[in-house]
């Protein structure tokens, strides 16, 4: 699937009302061991940065997201999973300048959420195994 046809699934998704971070974990459904309405219940409370302009909703399922492709269930694997998770919300920020849903909304210039989510598209694509 193509990058474009990934924000095509994740504009989808958001016109149908689910939030940032659910919406950019549905637009890989093809690439994570989970069925999409467990993906959608996973990451329904991540958005709006936790409902509360805290880190934002695609950052976390970013990290979310690598986690499930890692199949992360063990001890062992959390330090692994963590600095792959924070390598891609390193990134998102580079991009970004912010990492902090409030702080997103602040940024001169700023971007639409659908626009940050289609950052976290193109920053997760390139980061999950085919």
């Amino acid at each position: 699937m193509t990058i474009q046809e990934r924000k095509e699934i994740m504009l989808k998704a958001r016109a149908e009302g689910y939030n940032c971070a659910q919406s950019l974990l549905l637009a890989f459904e093809d690439r994570l061991p989970l069925q999409r309405d467990e993906l959608a219940a996973l990451a329904a409370s991540l958005g709006a940065g936790l409902g509360c302009g805290e880190i934002c909703g695609v950052a976390n399922a970013m990290s979310i997201a690598k986690g499930l492709s890692l199949k992360a269930s063990t001890p062992d694997m959390k330090v692994q999973t963590m600095k792959e998770g924070a390598a891609l919300a390193r990134r998102f920020e580079e991009l970004n300048g912010a990492l902090r849903c409030a702080d997103l909304k602040g940024v001169p210039g700023k971007k639409t959420c659908n626009e940050l989510i289609a950052d976290g598209v193109e920053i997760l694509d390139a980061a999950l195994p085919l």
